[in-house]
């Protein structure tokens, strides 16, 4: 009906097939303090004399008939208005608020109205009774059109909107600014989402002319899948910022928003929920952590993993480059249980020093939620008046992760220094001397698994995994210490079509082991996969590192540039062969009796076995002084689950010393570089 009218209109008034747009200035003195430019067409619905409902088109047609009145935001006010008047025949009011605590001061249209004057000429047939009156519409409490105060909003596509009942709107070529309007003139845009263009080609260098307009904070919410109702409410805006190096060697930034229709997926749990949303095709994924604190919950940590490829990373000098960073906010707990946690305000999260996420209109509670409603709420410190003491740590205390690996040169670091994983991430001078510490007995086989949106596993790990943890009792001496990764470590992760992670969790020593699979070419030719990360965080619990000089220390090391346990997607990969991963000079992880499958699971078993080279024999020439090479042999019992977990060491040892770098940064905020396998 619309594009009826609007044709009708186009004809009435031989105009082009777009309705001319209109500017419009509220002034003070010789200054312009509101400012708008559109077409707008209404088609009013309205009773005949027969009691029959016809419809009518009206335009805004500007001119010398036209007076435009209203109010500047002055002195601080968060309101702006404008106030047309179409020769005494047709009117509108345009409300503006301006929110000064969104982290951009961000303006919207909250009120728009219109009025108009029955005649018959306008409204043919229309009752008697009628001529003469005015008629209105009006939408309240709306936020369209939103915008940071320092640009105006650009919106050249058609817009339909529909005001109560009677009265449609059509507005084309929109561009608004009722704030800090500089030299009497719009300021650059922000382009609606309508406007824009398709995906430039790869090859393309030119950035957007306009920035894109800040998507409005989502509402993400989980459903427990046994008992159908929502067991974790999340609202939030977040703004992603990251650093990278373009095929001409230069340093670009990336900036872009987390859409507010992504689709959330994870668990909800008695003591601990996870959430995890995916969007720009699979090639962004954040996953959040909350875990109970007594009678509070908190953030346990948060992941970020993304792939370097466009549009996102244009012209990215190693395309498709996977990452995976890690933080742990030191906040404490934020709210009590079956309570909800807001924060309006602006936080910024830093996972590096080249990549930071600002998240924004934050509202929290990952447990106990009751009829699918937020319960009462905890303001952060940031929301008040007058400001807490921050809980944050020093900067000084949060070192950034880094993606290459470890120092070649060895390098002599004080004791205690709380920017580096400390003296076990360095060589010790010569005349040190290291007292072995007896190795335990092997950890118990585990059986881990993750799961999909769906709570069907996706990911599948059994494995005998072993840490050598080489620390100081002194400057010059160090002992090393065996810690086993329990079979019950807690393990919780993601999966997504081209990357999944496995993290595992266990006490005392806060230690978490991260490893990260990904497709190795993209679709459809992603028919291998690979371990490509591999994280570990712990802290120096006494009681585990006896005679510790540096007691609870957070110890944080990622290797983020691996390319291993390559196996055909859709099968497993095992190795009961003891396959030990040297992370640097202090740490070595040992993975047995493995297997794993970090894609395509189906009916939660593993498919096809793809067996590691180290499982297979090797008979060298004989020769005078050869010797036959020696062999792991199989665990004993040779039952299935132990050649699963023969064929995941040495893949989870990647896996979850990726897993573990990433829940460690979760939990610490801290990052030191693996060493090359």
């Amino acid at each position: 009906m619309l594009k009826i009218l609007l044709l009708v209109t186009v004809l009435v008034y031989g105009a082009s097939a777009q309705v001319p747009a209109v500017r419009y200035e509220v002034t003070k003195g010789v200054d312009v303090c509101v400012l708008a430019k559109f077409g707008l067409l209404l088609s009013v619905r309205y009773t005949k004399a027969d009691n029959s409902t016809g419809s009518t088109p009206l335009m805004f047609r500007g001119g010398d008939t036209t007076n435009t009145t209203g109010t500047c935001a002055e002195h601080g006010r968060n309101v702006a208005t404008m106030e047309v008047n179409d020769n005494h025949e047709l009117g509108m009011k345009l409300v503006f608020t301006r929110n000064e605590t969104h982290p951009h001061r961000v303006y919207f249209l909250s009120e728009f109205e219109v009025w108009y004057a029955y005649s018959e000429n306008r409204f043919p047939g229309v009752q008697p009774a009628l001529i003469g009156t005015t008629g209105s519409e009006k939408v309240s409490n709306v936020e369209w059109f939103q915008a940071p105060e320092e640009y105006s909003y650009l919106c050249r596509s058609e817009q339909r909107r529909t005001l109560q009942k009677d009265v449609d709107i059509v507005l084309t070529d929109l561009q608004i600014q009722p704030f800090e309007v500089k030299k009497n003139d719009f300021s650059p845009p922000m382009e609606c989402a309508l406007d824009s263009t398709p995906v430039p080609p790869v090859h393309t260098t030119l950035p957007a002319t306009t920035p894109k307009p800040i998507p409005p904070p989502g509402h993400f919410n989980l459903t427990d899948k046994e008992t159908g109702e929502v067991c974790l409410l999340l609202q939030a805006g977040a703004k992603f910022s990251i650093d990278y190096e373009t095929e001409s060697n230069t340093t670009e930034r990336a900036m872009f928003y987390l859409p507010s229709e992504v689709t959330p997926t994870g668990s909800c749990g008695q003591n601990s929920s996870t959430l995890t949303l995916t969007f720009s095709d699979d090639n962004v994924i954040v996953t959040a952590k909350f875990e109970v604190d007594g009678e509070k919950f908190n953030v346990a940590q948060l992941i970020m993993i993304y792939v370097e490829k466009s549009p996102l990373f244009p012209n990215a000098k190693i395309n498709n480059e996977t990452r995976a960073l890690t933080y742990t906010p030191k906040l404490g707990p934020l709210a009590d249980l079956g309570d909800s946690f807001r924060c309006n305000s602006e936080q910024k999260v830093p996972f590096s020093s080249a990549a930071n996420v600002t998240i924004y209109d934050l509202k929290i509670q990952p447990f106990q939620v009751v009829n699918d409603t937020f319960g009462e709420e905890t303001v952060c410190d940031l929301d008040i008046t007058t400001p807490a003491p921050t809980t944050t740590p020093q900067p000084t205390t949060t070192p950034e992760p880094t993606t290459t690996a470890g120092p070649t040169t060895p390098a002599q670091t004080t004791p205690g220094n709380g920017t580096t994983p400390g003296v076990t991430t360095t060589s010790l001078p010569e005349n040190s001397t290291t007292t072995p510490v007896t190795p335990t007995m092997p950890a118990a086989e585990g059986k881990w698994h993750v799961s999909g949106a769906d709570g069907k596993p996706c990911l599948l790990a059994d494995s005998v995994i072993q840490l050598q943890l080489v620390y100081n009792i002194s400057k010059e001496e160090t002992k090393t210490v065996t810690v086993d990764v329990p079979s019950n470590a807690t393990a919780w992760g993601a999966c997504q079509p081209t990357i999944s992670l496995l993290a595992l969790t266990f006490q005392p020593g806060n230690f978490t082991l991260h490893l990260g699979f990904a497709k190795t070419a993209p679709p459809p030719n992603n028919a291998d996969f690979a371990l490509v990360h591999v994280g570990l965080m712990y802290e120096e619990d006494p009681a585990i590192f006896p005679g510790t000089i540096t007691p609870n220390k957070n110890v944080n090391l990622v290797n983020q540039t691996l390319n291993l346990f390559q196996t055909e997607v859709g099968k497993s990969y095992r190795c009961e062969s003891e396959v030990k991963v040297k992370v640097n000079k202090s740490v070595e992880v040992s993975f047995q009796y493995t297997k794993i499958q970090p894609f395509n699971v189906e009916g939660g078993k593993f498919g096809e076995e793809s067996v590691c080279s180290e499982d297979v024999p090797t008979i060298p020439p004989p020769t005078a002084t050869s010797r036959p090479a020696t062999t792991h042999q199989p665990h004993h019992g040779g039952n299935g689950g132990a050649i699963a977990a023969g064929v995941l060491v040495p893949l989870v040892c990647i896996v979850l010393a990726v897993a573990g770098y990433l829940y460690y940064r979760r939990r610490r905020g801290m990052g030191a570089p693996y060493k090359s396998l």
